[in-house]
């Protein structure tokens, strides 16, 4: 807009970061007495930490992006399904065999995935039983060690 509007730009700027301007029907702008096509306007948001937001005409959309002891808790259950769905997998048992799992771990956080998300996982991974205490698979699950290790329930 710079070769249009010339010295008038900055103004332009500052009119529009003030938020001075209006949204016209036809998705162009009216910011200090001009008109700004679609394409020449690039609207953004200044949030604070752990908050994003993005708009379309007539939306606006704010998203707390913070993690949550729970959410980490929760997403880290979510790694440990996957992973022993790979090792379900790899391990030749069929999609509907029921399962046992085993793990050993030093790990706070995935000893409080398993207990605070055990019936997710058992659900999920189709497990009657998830026990501590012995593991043989060696996974690495958000970044902490794990050991897993998976029996076949009869």
């Amino acid at each position: 807009v710079g070769r249009k509007f010339g010295k008038k730009t900055q103004e332009l700027i500052v009119a529009g970061k003030e938020g001075n301007y209006t949204s016209l029907k036809d998705g162009a702008y009216e910011i200090a007495g001009e008109r700004l096509e679609s394409d020449e306007v690039e609207i953004g948001f200044l949030t604070q930490e752990g908050m994003e937001a993005e708009s379309s005409r007539d939306t606006i959309v704010i998203l707390d992006t913070h993690i949550t002891d729970e959410l980490a808790t929760q997403g880290c259950a979510r790694d440990l399904i996957r992973a022993i769905q790979e090792l379900r997998k790899k391990s030749g048992f069929e999609i509907t065999d029921r399962i046992s799992i085993h793990y050993k771990t030093t790990s706070e956080k995935i000893k409080k995935a398993f207990t605070h998300c055990h019936d997710l996982i058992t659900k999920e991974t189709l497990a009657n039983h998830i026990k501590s205490g012995k593991g043989s698979e060696d996974v690495v699950v958000d970044g902490e060690n794990v050991k897993l290790e998976l029996e076949k329930d009869l």
